[in-house]
């Protein structure tokens, strides 16, 4: 985890190299956003998720059809699905709905997520997403970096601008 009072990123001693590479691009990507007067928190960055959010709000029938749409292409694909950002970006977007966890589930794969209280606090989910889209260009995985431009067009154009 990244500690803002320290500027320091604390690795569990238990993961092993390829977890560390992982988890350490998303912590670093929070050292970022913080370094920079927390990017994720301006409204650039605010409005630009709480549009993409709505787009995929599945209490609508547009949202529900998008996120159907977007489930069904995330699971056909070879290395998005893979991805514990893209995953834990889905838990921030959808604040863990059922529908989404079960999918992940019935695949057989991982669901990397935070619990809602966590969500509800602050501006969390910005800054979870933020760092998480800093872990996946860091990655740079094209059909990772596709899924997000895809489906969340409005915070990926918001976070490629706040890094210029």
């Amino acid at each position: 985890h990244y500690t803002p009072s320290e500027k320091r990123i604390y690795m569990d001693p238990r993961y092993d190299d390829d977890e560390y590479a992982e988890v350490f691009k998303h912590e670093f990507g929070h050292y970022i956003d913080h370094a920079n007067g927390w990017l994720s928190q301006s409204p650039a960055f605010v409005n630009a998720y709480r549009k993409d959010c709505e787009n995929l709000d599945i209490t609508t029938w547009d949202g529900a059809q998008s996120t159907n749409k977007m489930l069904t292409e995330l699971m056909n694909g070879e290395s998005a699905k893979y991805d514990r950002c893209i995953s834990d970006i889905l838990s921030a977007t959808y604040n863990n709905d059922p529908l989404i966890e079960n999918r992940y589930f019935s695949e057989g794969l991982s669901y990397y997520q935070h619990d809602n209280s966590y969500w509800a606090r602050g501006q969390n989910r910005e800054n979870e997403v933020f760092a998480n889209l800093f872990a996946i260009y860091s990655n740079n995985d094209i059909e990772t970096i596709y899924f997000i431009s895809k489906h969340f067009p409005n915070t990926d154009k918001a976070f490629k601008n706040l890094l210029q």
